[in-house]
């Protein structure tokens, strides 16, 4: 799979997360990240993931990202 594929991303996101949360499904995406709803396995609660694919991890992208979260 090419850098940034949205099923590559989506499958390493919920391995990372797997003890802790639920992937549902894409949610959105933007310029740059993709949001994921998910559910938070301890509380059964709702939650959003946003995710910076690798390729777009810069200094600069990746502080915008902060901001923006």
């Amino acid at each position: 799979m090419r850098p940034g594929d949205p099923q590559e991303m989506l499958s390493r996101l919920a391995q990372a997360v797997e003890s802790r949360y639920r992937i549902e499904k894409e949610a959105g995406r933007g310029s740059m990240a993709r949001v994921y709803q998910a559910i938070e396995l301890a509380t059964n609660r709702p939650v959003a993931i946003k995710l910076l694919p690798p390729e777009a991890a810069t200094t600069t992208n990746a502080e915008r990202f902060l901001r923006e979260i």
